[in-house]
């Protein structure tokens, strides 16, 4: 587990004004004017910055969970193994997403860095805490709750209902519209297809044909160093 710099409530409620906005991030009510968790001062002040190179583990599978992981930069993978050995991908966090804020005792899956990157963990105490006398705060978790529900409700969607092609198409989609894109209209697939596969129910040979098809069928244009663009309908 990482090794949490010491935060307190209190540290929280000096950034806040009366009526429990954060008095520093230039909005007379932050909830209100939709604030990201990576612009929140509340969110940036408490915890404790940590680097990991890509493939670095961040927790594994059981640890106690008694943080919260803010991604300041870069994607991570969970996953989980099943008792066969079996690998399956629960999800990919991306910049500005929080990792793991249940009430589950230990982390229900491992998570690993696909790339290069930075991670706040807030010890959960803490934040719990705050959420109690700070409104915008607790607004803001409950935004990155129901959006990190709503993926996984596209999940079940795709693992029950959709074709091989329709997973990897909603995906890309998925993806481009989490990430962003260039002015070109490119973004980044940052994730292997192995991963991919494992995300999406799917063996890598699947998801090699079904990306080779949509290439063929003007569907997406594959560009050097892992870059995707989805064409816009004629």
């Amino acid at each position: 587990m990482l090794d949490i710099q010491e935060t307190t409530t209190t540290q929280f409620g000096n950034l806040c004004d009366a009526n429990g906005y954060a008095s520093s991030c230039g909005h007379a009510n932050c909830a209100q004017a939709r604030c990201t968790t990576t612009e929140c001062p509340l969110m940036l002040e408490v915890g404790k910055l940590k680097s990991f190179a890509k493939g670095d583990v961040i927790f594994w599978d059981g640890d106690t969970a008694d943080c919260v992981y803010l991604i300041v930069s870069g994607v991570v993978r969970g996953t989980k193994l099943l008792s066969d050995g079996r690998r399956q991908v629960t999800r990919f966090a991306f910049k500005g997403e929080l990792l793991e804020y249940s009430q589950h005792q230990h982390m229900p899956f491992t998570a690993e860095a696909i790339t290069a990157t930075e991670l706040r963990a807030i010890p959960r105490r803490v934040l719990e805490g705050a959420m109690n006398t700070t409104s915008c705060l607790k607004s803001l978790i409950m935004r990155a709750i129901l959006d990190e529900l709503h993926q996984t409700q596209c999940q079940v969607m795709a693992l029950g209902r959709l074709s091989a092609q329709e997973r990897v198409a909603q995906f890309l989609y998925n993806l481009r519209n989490r990430i962003g894109m260039s002015a070109a209209g490119a973004f980044d697939l940052p994730m292997s297809r192995q991963d991919i596969a494992d995300h999406l129910g799917l063996t890598i040979e699947t998801v090699s044909r079904v990306i080779s098809r949509l290439k063929r069928d003007n569907k997406i244009k594959l560009l050097p160093f892992g870059r995707i663009v989805i064409p816009d309908p004629a």
